[in-house]
This record gives C-alpha cells, structure tokens and sequence, in this order.
C-alpha cells in the first residue's frame, strides 16, 4: 500500500524580502496583466512551471492576483504590492501598513503572530508547536521557522505589536512601551543572524525611539576591526544627523547596544 504523503499547512516558500524583490522585478509591466510565463522569465526561469513555487509564494504575500476565466495564466500586481514598490525606500506610513499587511497575509503567519505577536518563544517551542499541533513536515520545519523570523523582521512586525502607528503613538515615548520594544529586538538580533545567509550586503532596520526605523547597509559577514570602524564613524556623524526634537522635548540619550549583524534574508527556496 503506497505510504500518504505528509503536507504540511500552506506557507510561502520564500519570506517577505524575497517575494518584494520578485514584484519589483515586474513593476511596473505587471500593473497590467502578464502572463505566467513572462513573468517567470523576468525571473529568469524557462517557463512558468519552474517558477510556479516563487509565484504561489508572491501570491500568498498578497503582492500578485491571477485572473479568472482567462484561457492563459494572467497575473497582475494588487494594489497591496503597489503600495509597497512605489516608495521603496519606506519614506511613508502607507508602505510600513502595506508590508505589515502582507507579512500577515499566509494564514499560517497570521495564526502565528495572533498566538505569541512579537514575543515569539525560543525555535524550540516554535518546532513543538508546528509538529504537534499543526502536523507540520519535520523536514522543512526550521525552514519555515526562518522563513517566518525573516519576513517578520523585514516587515517591522517583530520590533512592535502595533500595525497601526497611528494607534501607537502614546508609546513611542522614551522609557515606554518604546524602548521596551527596542530592547525585545536587541536582545533578539542574535537569533536573527544565525538564520541568515553568509556573503554579499544586508540592510539592518533599526527601530528607533522615536518610532522611525534607520536602515544600516553593510557587508555581512562583518570582521571585528569593520565593525569598529562602522561605530566609530556613526558617532563622527552625531553633529551632522541630530537636530532638535521636533516636539520641544529634551532629547536623552538612552545607550543602547549596537546591533552587530542581524538579518531578514533567506535564501529562495525553489
């Protein structure tokens, strides 16, 4: 009797980052409709058979709808990918709640986040819970485990438990919720790194008190003697980037660590 395969719940095979960098890749042709296959070739496939998993992957993001009824496979950007690409370097509330959005949009992400939100618990609880309770593959388990670190980071959900910063706002306040947030994503940097790739340039989202994010980008890995370096400029930098708080509050300096090396990519999965 031929053994029934084990499937586990659906998910995106890539993480957030990653299926951006695909929809960007088609902007703007696919505000229109292409077919499966020109866009699998724009992703330098041979045909859209071989992409099909990166695009049931965009898909599951929200960031490409395929039409109905229509003879050839047609896909098209939606408006939630529009508003992401059109201010690629994040400079707007509507691209921060749009990559919120999508990083929610996989069901098993959003039953994930509704369980722990930011706080998530160490792999190994992760690994028990998407095994025992969710039938989950152990073969590809901690593939998804970083898949969902990554995409969380990417999207700036794992710096705080609020998608709306409007709704926040009383807890962006130095010595509240705030800082309480940044130091959940300090302390989490570590786990971060270990699930990313080694070679090449990484962007690193700082969450800042504020409530803004700066983005570091660098090589990764970094050496030590870089790294001090990289510390000793941004302090050069003080005079230059500080100006006065635009609320007429006194600006206090709050130390906190330097991220050393975290990062939101993965490596596809084909």
């Amino acid at each position: 009797m031929a053994t029934k395969k084990h499937r586990s719940p659906g998910y995106p095979a890539i993480d957030l980052r990653a299926a951006v960098t695909l929809a960007q890749k088609v902007y703007p042709a696919a505000k229109n409709h292409l077919g499966a296959d020109v866009v699998a070739q724009e992703w330098g496939y041979s045909n859209r058979n071989t992409a099909s998993p990166h695009i049931a992957a965009v898909k599951y993001f929200g960031l490409l709808i395929e039409e109905n009824g229509t003879k050839d496979r047609m896909l098209r950007l939606s408006e939630l990918a529009l508003d992401i690409l059109v201010d690629p370097d994040g400079s707007t509330n509507e691209r921060r709640r749009a990559l919120e959005t999508a990083a929610l949009k996989p069901r098993l992400h959003s039953e994930l986040w509704e369980k722990w939100g930011a706080n998530l618990p160490p792999d190994g609880e992760i690994r028990r819970y998407l095994e025992r309770e969710r039938d989950f593959n152990p073969k590809y388990v901690e593939k998804f485990i970083a898949q969902f670190k990554a995409t969380m980071a990417f999207s700036g959900l794992a710096q705080t438990d609020i998608i709306d910063p409007e709704d926040g706002a009383e807890d962006n306040h130095i010595g509240g919720s705030g800082m309480d947030n940044l130091a959940r994503t300090l302390a989490s940097a570590e786990t971060i790194r270990a699930a990313a790739p080694t070679g090449g340039m990484r962007d690193f989202p700082v969450p800042l008190i504020s409530g803004g994010i700066a983005v570091l980008r660098v090589p990764f890995p970094m050496r030590k003697d870089d790294f001090e370096q990289l510390k000793a400029t941004l302090d050069t930098f003080e005079k230059a980037l500080v100006g006065p708080d635009p609320n007429g509050a006194r600006i206090v300096d709050p130390d906190p660590p330097l991220l050393e090396a975290p990062s939101s990519d993965i490596a596809a999965d084909s």
